[in-house]
């Protein structure tokens, strides 16, 4: 039998040029599209392709073939190995299809966390803050949630809940065991449930802590990660690092999550918690070009911050999901000055999903603009920002203020219009399982934020 194996050998021993092996394999291609019985079992034709991983021996082939072709002497070699290549390509498409039905399939079974007290970005009832109850803190009643889809090889769930306005301040964390009566959400009310282990939150306490913002409006996550884990008893000392570390710890489409807001009610307890940690950590940049530039607490009246990249720090706030896809570069081109932002390689792997945040706490009412450009596999290799939810996808971007572009995409420019209060831009890559297509990365140049008079 003839495999992929077998070609690897005999060009490694040196019995066969590479041309020549390849061209065998091309035979072998063309017999199996014709039904030879002879090659219908094959150890080539039963050969999986592994979604998602972007060493495939039939991706790395591709590849060879793709340089082989560039570098071709003549053009009957270039004739050869373009004909190797179509054939391959076309072996590829098939084995993918399956990789995107399945990908597909998975989307639309995507893990969720909803609750019926409220609509995400919704107000949260007084019952489960600590207005319901005087304002005492802490205090709340659970609010009914539902977890949906929660992927086959998840062992435990996570449930983190924080005050996004407040540095993260941690009001819940609860782990749930497989088999617990919670692993499909808790009902109203519900605070002692079966194989639910409470880890302390800020208050220094364990269970759930009703959001008590000490002023104004803030918006509280609710996410929810998967993971097989099941041993560990601990996942940080911040909001911030737990969320890294599930991040990290999280099975294949097991992150999910959920916003409420909450005011605070006049006449009510005005005493600011006391967390059981005096400060917040950001989340660590992994590299130089992450680094952020020191930003004041509070913003002037007016203003603008601008970001075209030209050095290794940027201006504002900015943060990164840990991942090295993303950096400056000069071959890509630019809007302004030498340097553009980009992330790459995308590449044929979903664990190439990444993220950069954008923060800033508003003053006044603003405009964000910004350029971006794309090279990719058209309709699942994707480029897309959202407002104001930090697992955003592709897929979603649409619903939360956002967009996502495919294919090959010149530079274009995006506005963002948003209100006063903190605000997260968050701009990201997507691939699916399998194929490439252009260059696999995508760019972002010349973020403007204007506010005040500025944005006039």
């Amino acid at each position: 039998m003839v495999s992929c194996k077998l070609l690897s050998t005999l060009t490694r021993s040196g019995s066969v040029t590479l041309l020549t092996a390849l061209a065998l394999t091309v035979t072998v291609i063309s017999s199996m599209a014709q039904g030879s019985p002879q090659l219908a079992g094959s150890e080539f034709a039963n050969t999986s392709f592994v979604c998602g991983d972007h060493n495939d021996p039939l991706l790395v082939r591709i590849r060879e073939l793709k340089h082989l072709r560039n570098e071709a002497a003549d053009r009957g070699e270039y004739l050869k190995a373009q004909s190797q290549l179509l054939a391959l390509e076309k072996l590829l498409a098939k084995k993918s299809r399956a990789c995107r039905q399945h990908d597909r399939a998975e989307s639309a079974a995507a893990m969720s966390i909803r609750s019926s007290a409220f609509a995400s970005g919704g107000t949260i009832p007084d019952k489960y803050t600590c207005f319901g109850y005087g304002g005492r803190q802490p205090s709340g009643a659970v609010p009914p949630l539902t977890f949906a889809n929660i992927p086959s090889a998840a062992k435990r769930l996570v449930l983190v809940v924080s005050d996004r306005d407040a540095g993260e301040f941690l009001h819940w964390v609860a782990i749930i065991n497989k088999g617990s009566p919670a692993w499909s959400g808790f009902r109203d009310s519900q605070s002692t449930v079966s194989g639910v282990t409470h880890l302390a939150n800020y208050y220094g306490t364990r269970g759930y802590a009703g959001p008590c913002p000490p002023s104004g409006t803030h918006r509280y996550n609710f996410k929810l990660y998967a993971i097989s884990d099941t041993k560990r008893t601990s996942f940080g000392s911040s909001t911030q690092a737990i969320d890294r570390t599930l991040s990290g710890l999280s099975v294949k489409g097991g992150k999910a999550a959920y916003m409420g807001k909450a005011a605070f009610k006049t006449g009510a307890a005005t005493a600011t918690p006391t967390p059981i940690r005096t400060s917040t950590p950001t989340r660590t940049p992994t590299s130089a070009a992450a680094t952020a530039t020191p930003t004041p607490t509070s913003l002037p009246a007016s203003g603008q911050q601008i970001n075209s990249f030209e050095t290794e720090s940027p201006v504002g706030k900015w943060y990164t999901d840990g991942s090295n896809l993303w950096g400056r570069t000069t071959g890509l081109g630019s809007i302004e000055g030498s340097y553009a932002l980009f992330a790459g390689l995308i590449g044929a792997n979903p664990s190439n999903t990444s993220r950069r945040w954008y923060e800033a706490t508003l003053p006044a009412s603003a405009t964000f603009t910004f350029w971006w450009k794309v090279s990719s596999e058209t309709n699942y290799d994707y480029l897309f920002y959202c407002v104001d939810n930090d697992f955003c996808t592709a897929s979603n971007a649409a619903s939360y203020g956002g967009a996502a572009i495919s294919g090959s995409v010149g530079w274009q420019q995006r506005t963002v219009n948003l209100s006063a209060g903190l605000h997260t831009i968050t701009f990201g890559i997507q691939s699916d399982s399998s194929g490439t297509a252009g260059d696999d990365v995508g760019a972002l140049d010349y973020l403007v934020l204007s506010w005040g008079s500025f944005a006039a």
